[in-house]
Formats: structure tokens, sequence, C-alpha cells
């Protein structure tokens, strides 16, 4: 199922839980869920050492419709979310991660100073499309 421009944002007989159900019916746009990537890279520059080690190198971040696909384990809610969600703001976001993900090599070398650039807009993002 592709994103269809969404809208429908209605609980009838929604499979979501309580606080996505909430989320969407109070005018959000996206799910917040997607924006807890955007935190690991911030969390990424932050840990040293063997922690760092073991969580590897830094990796591209999805676009919201494989973030939600690989979020939600049953696949009528991940339809229900991406359904739910405004194409506007998925192209926003996509945008945004895909932007990210062609300078990866960049903001890896220059570090947490550069990837702030991109944090603070999926920061704005998250102010503007999720309630």
């Amino acid at each position: 199922m592709s994103i269809d421009g969404g809208g429908d944002n209605s609980p009838q007989a929604s499979k979501l839980d309580e606080i996505t159900q909430r989320e969407f019916a109070s005018g959000s746009k996206l799910t917040t869920h997607v924006f807890n990537k955007w935190r690991n890279v911030g969390a990424w520059f932050a840990v040293t050492g063997k922690r760092k080690e073991q969580l590897g190198p830094l990796q591209p971040l999805n676009h919201y419709e494989e973030y939600v696909r690989e979020s939600y384990r049953k696949e009528d809610e991940a339809d229900e979310v991406i359904a739910r969600s405004d194409r506007g703001a998925v192209a926003a976001f996509d945008a945004l991660v895909d932007e990210f993900n062609a300078h990866l090599e960049e903001i890896i070398q220059k570090g947490i100073v550069e990837a702030e650039k991109y944090l603070s807009r999926a920061r704005k993002l998250q102010r503007e499309y999720c309630q």
C-alpha cells in the first residue's frame, strides 16, 4: 500500500494503540515514532570508545513508510498509520532523510556540529507535523 494522501484521522475500528490513535485524532500528520531514528543519530555522536564500536557505523535513515513498516509488527497497523499520514508531511520527512543520507560521510567526518544541522530540521518537522 502506498501513501495515498492521508487525511482519514477518525478512530473508527482502529487497530492502532491508544497513543497513536490520539496522536492522529489530535491532528498529527505524521507519527512521532519516526523521529526516534533522528534522536539515535545524536546519541551515536555522544557515545565513545567500546560502546561506539558496539554500535557500529552510523547508518542511513529510512524513509517514512519504510520506518513505519519496520516499526509496526502487524501489516494492518502499518497500513493504517500510512493511510492516516499526510502526503505532504511524508514528502518533507523523506526529503530531509534523502539529504541526510546523501551527506552521511561528511556528517560522520565533521561530527555532531554537522549532524545538528539536520537534527534541528528534524525537530522542526516534528513540531510542525506532530501534535
